[in-house]
């Protein structure tokens, strides 16, 4: 059994040795790691040239920037394992982590998808700590049993795929494929093969950690084009529950476009974001009145169910329809998180 670790590169020098050192740790050692230098401008691509010439399991793809999604796909592409394993960069792998995944799926051959849990490294100040989420539970599920159990399933970092193990021949069978979408791509990736999956595996091990100190993280940047990834995620996870003729979960669906709202309050009161607040005020008008099921998810969902503080107080000041507050305390709410 061979897993193929699939890594995007861009601008990551300092985080990217930790990464390749946590794959070269592993205890079980039937693998490849292939990277895709997405077209970095530091000295990532001398790390990786380095590691490329001492290790004949790590193979290089180097290409324009064209972002993560096309930067795993082509990585897929070239990929002879028979199991597909994320990784990014700014973050790295226990090292027993191919060990019991290959244990998992020596016992349980069909499983198309393994969902683990994962470990976050989080900063507080100057100092920083992990924590841990887990499924409460071992669980083999086929899909009826997977859909009915997607409540429990999808509290757990149901967007990501670094915290699953997925079969390549069900990859290529379903013909799933990642997008061109720069932020996201993750979620609609998921999103299409919980369409298609039919033997899940629930573990309730976390071998993954997930580093979110780094600054200049895609997920932190500022991109003008943030809120139409945020809606096609939405759309696209609006689908699935369609495609699987479950009406009781449309409270989720409400959750995911209060998430593709809430990912563009932060988007536009980041600090490099030009738009003047009365223009800010302007298009969240614009948003609310082009786009209903955005409307029908503020209205539906109930403070208690959303998570932070930060999503609690903005989501009771747009139930008031207080727009231009909205817009001042979110500003406000950004520079408390910056210090």
């Amino acid at each position: 059994m061979k897993f193929s670790i699939i890594m995007p590169v861009y601008n990551v020098q300092d985080y990217l040795a930790r990464s390749i050192q946590s794959v070269l740790d592993q205890s079980y050692t039937n693998w490849e790691l292939i990277i895709t230098d997405d077209g970095s401008t530091d000295n990532s691509a001398s790390i990786i040239d380095f590691y490329e010439k001492e290790y004949v399991n790590i193979r290089l793809i180097r290409q324009q920037n064209s972002g993560s999604g096309i930067a795993r796909q082509r990585a897929i592409d070239i990929a002879t394992g028979d199991y597909l394993v994320f990784l990014d960069p700014d973050d790295y792998m226990l090292s027993s982590s191919l060990e019991n995944y290959y244990k998992i799926l020596n016992k349980y051959p069909l499983i198309d998808v393994i969902f683990n849990g994962y470990i976050q490294i989080v900063s507080d100040k100057n100092a920083s700590s992990l924590i841990t989420f887990n499924y409460p539970h071992k669980l083999r599920l086929n899909k009826e049993q997977f859909i009915d159990n997607f409540p429990n399933v999808r509290q757990v970092s149901l967007r990501s795929i670094w915290n699953k193990v997925y079969s390549r021949r069900f990859i290529q069978n379903n013909n799933i494929k990642f997008t061109s979408q720069r932020v996201g791509q993750d979620a609609l990736y998921n999103y299409e093969v919980l369409k298609y999956v039919k033997n899940v595996y629930i573990n309730t091990e976390a071998y993954y950690v997930y580093d979110t100190t780094r600054e200049n993280s895609a997920v932190k940047s500022f991109r003008p084009e943030k809120w139409k990834y945020e809606l096609n995620i939405a759309k696209k996870f609006e689908k699935l529950v369609n495609n699987w003729n479950r009406s009781e979960f449309s409270e989720f669906v409400n959750l995911e476009y209060w998430y593709a709202l809430f990912h563009y309050l932060l988007n536009i009161s980041h600090k490099e974001n030009p738009v003047s607040l009365n223009n800010k005020v302007r298009e969240l008008s614009c948003i609310l009145n082009d786009y209903p099921s955005i409307k029908v998810s503020i209205s539906s969902i109930s403070i208690k169910d959303v998570h932070s503080g930060s999503e609690k107080v903005l989501l009771f000041l747009l139930k008031q329809n207080m727009l231009y507050l909205t817009v001042i305390i979110n500003s406000i709410l950004a520079k408390l998180r910056s210090h």
